[in-house]
């Protein structure tokens, strides 16, 4: 038995090592699959009192790794502060698990922790308060491998979480009962198959790319707007001047390196730096001209002044010079404003524009980190999403790699490609079927192209949103009325 603390500490570390390797700032993937399982056979003969501690040098470990960047955000004291906090709401889900694992049948064991974790992390993620609070995701792991994303059209991202720590149960609980039992954990075998075969359908039922006019380029431009010296030294008409001067050249250098390419370019995606009023005719003209001249769609950032306020918006102009729609930030960062004005969120209204490559839908930054939003576009039909972003906090090069993770997940969870133009970092083009085909780089100014196509038909993740969440939520509040009431 693993009684003696310093062994048990060494192992939750190890677990904690693990999982942080296997995030999106390293990307060592498959460790997640494998990288609670030292934690969770350490557990299994713990007192209930000592789950908590023992479990926290994990949670820290893992918090550390992935909220590194809350220091840029916050104060140095609050944002230290915050990743303890949340290493220690990692350490307290596990507990719960654990708890409610020592309460169920034995046929049922090995559905304690990922129940849990699932329903945690979906609970957190939608309640009205804590939704506003950015934790990274156990499924955020798997960003890079699609086989195992495909599950995100069905259940959306619970799903995918509730499969990695299936298994990392499954093979604690194989170690424990052999070691202890010298037998087969039936149950615990059959979660493992069945996540295994799983992935394995996420693999097959992901289609080749469509050949010849199917197909079409979406570039994007990461502009440094925020790092610029000769940009942030300047205001008013002359900031938004230059603004623009820096995005054209970038959108022209994008038809350039496309120009050898055997699909076309449709669509240049413009970053979030809130750089003109999109009714200012001098510089609409500009971007109008622009995509005729080029013979494209460009998406663009700014301000739109309109009688409920200012919003933060989106437009998208047309290769015939003419704007295409137009759509308000639903979601607005906390304290987000504009030259020092404060902004108004945009109604919750999804409205598509067509285009000759498919229907699009658009938002602005924190709007993709919310899954409803590219949700009820994809629900009003849209097949390409758009969205300007500024990751830029503070130069910060952790933070970037996990806003684009959200490109990734929308695109699979709705079944369309995505395209994101950033102020720092990471510009990235995806598939809908979470393939990115083309990734920008962090605090470095250039554009990036890729391919991509639509697809018909809207997904069950799509069609009926969080049902997987509110399941395991159910099922959860039902566990803890059981493990309440068993003595």
């Amino acid at each position: 038995m693993l009684k003696d603390s310093w062994l048990a500490i060494i192992f939750s570390i190890i677990s904690g090592v693990l999982i942080a390797l296997s995030m999106p700032n390293f990307n060592l993937w498959p460790l997640a699959w494998v990288a609670l399982v030292p934690l969770l056979v350490m557990l299994y003969e713990q007192p209930r009192e000592r789950l908590f501690f023992l479990a926290l040098p994990f949670g820290l470990i893992w918090s550390v790794a992935v909220h590194n960047w809350y220091p840029a955000l916050f104060s140095p004291v609050l944002g230290y502060f915050l990743i303890v906090l949340v290493g220690a709401v990692y350490a307290w889900m596990i507990e719960v698990g654990i708890w409610l694992q020592r309460k169920l049948p034995v046929s049922i064991k090995v559905l304690a922790v990922p129940l849990t974790w699932a329903a945690l992390e979906w609970l957190r993620f939608v309640a009205p308060v804590t939704r506003e609070w950015w934790f990274v995701l156990l499924a955020k792991s798997q960003w890079n491998f699609p086989p195992a994303l495909q599950i995100l059209s069905i259940t959306g991202f619970p799903g995918l979480s509730f499969m990695i720590m299936l298994v990392n149960i499954g093979l604690a609980l194989l170690i424990v009962y052999w070691r202890q039992e010298k037998k087969l954990n039936i149950p615990a075998m059959a979660a493992v198959s069945i996540v295994i075969v799983m992935v394995g359908v996420g693999a097959l039922v992901i289609p080749d790319a469509p050949a010849g006019s199917d197909r079409f380029i979406i570039g994007a431009t990461t502009d440094l707007s925020l790092q610029d010296p000769a940009i942030q030294s300047t205001v008013s008409a002359e900031f938004s001047q230059n603004v623009f001067n820096v995005n054209a050249e970038l959108t022209r250098q994008i038809v350039i390196e496309s120009g050898e390419a055997e699909s076309k370019l449709a669509f240049v995606v413009w970053p979030e730096n809130k750089f003109i009023d999109v009714d200012d005719a001098v510089f609409m003209d500009q971007i109008k001209k622009l995509a005729t001249d080029l013979d494209i769609y460009i998406v663009v950032n700014g301000a739109w002044y309109t009688p409920a306020g200012r919003y933060n918006a989106v437009l998208m102009v047309g290769p015939d010079g003419q704007e295409i729609g137009r759509q308000a930030k639903i979601n607005l960062y906390p304290g987000e404003s504009f030259f020092g004005k404060k902004l108004v969120p945009g109604p919750k209204e999804y409205p598509v524009f067509d285009t000759s490559y498919g229907k699009v839908g658009l938002g602005i930054c924190y709007d993709i980190h919310f899954a409803c939003v590219v949700r009820n576009l994809a629900r009003n039909n849209a097949q390409i999403i758009f969205m300007p972003i500024n990751a830029d906090f503070n130069h910060n090069r952790w933070f970037p790699i996990f806003m684009a993770t959200d490109a990734i997940f929308r695109a699979v969870e709705n079944n369309v490609a995505i395209g994101t133009g950033t102020t720092s970092g990471i510009s990235i083009i995806s598939d809908p079927y979470g393939r990115v085909s083309a990734k920008g780089g962090v605090n470095t100014r250039g554009v990036i192209a890729g391919e991509v196509f639509t697809v018909e038909g809207q997904t069950i993740y799509t069609r009926f949103g969080d049902w997987f969440g509110i399941l395991v939520s159910i099922l959860l509040v039902a566990g803890i009325i059981f493990g309440r009431i068993k003595k």
